[in-house]
């Protein structure tokens, strides 16, 4: 069974990057959470009052409303903390996104995941606000410095993940 990766860091610090590199590279899939919130619940509740015309168009203005978003998914997982983790693991091995604090002790104490993964950028971006991030990066079981450029970060990406037994896709591609 492949494992189950939360992974989480403040907004605009990499998370996505990660991912991204990671499902590419190794083939290891992903859902933000944003978009998963948001193809599944939050544009039909946020179209008329915003006007979006698609999904993409309502994830891509998330960032104008982070603590909107941050309560709805609160909300969503009022009476079962784990919900929108289980929603997503049922096709993905990554939670790309979390930021409440509930929700990933939860996640925790009920196993769901294998792994958590901080991205950190602190050093050259500012963190958000704690209205719509309770998470730290000693939530973390592994912090990802992404301070520097995307060739140290890719560097620190296969270094962390090959250690953990996953092989290179991108090779077996190239060599058929």
């Amino acid at each position: 069974m492949r494992k189950r990766f939360v992974i989480f860091g403040h907004k605009r610090h990499g998370k996505d990057t990660v991912c991204e590199y990671i499902q590419a590279k190794y083939g290891i899939n992903f859902i933000s959470s944003s978009l998963f919130i948001a193809q599944h619940h939050l544009f039909e509740v946020m179209r008329e009052e915003h006007g979006y015309q698609s999904i993409e168009e309502c994830f891509e203005d998330r960032g104008n409303h982070r603590a909107y978003w941050f309560n709805f998914i609160r909300n969503y997982t009022l009476v079962d903390p784990t919900k929108l983790a289980r929603e997503i693991f049922a096709s993905n091995e990554v939670y790309c996104g979390i930021r409440s604090d509930i929700e990933f002790e939860a996640m925790r104490e009920q196993g769901l995941f294998d792994l958590a993964i901080y991205v950190d950028a602190a050093e050259r971006l500012p963190m958000e606000d704690p209205d719509s991030m309770k998470l730290t990066k000693y939530h973390g079981d592994i912090i990802v410095d992404n301070n520097g450029d995307l060739e140290t970060l890719y560097k620190r990406l296969d270094r962390l993940f090959q250690a953990m037994g996953y092989e290179d896709i991108t090779k077996k591609k190239k060599a058929a």
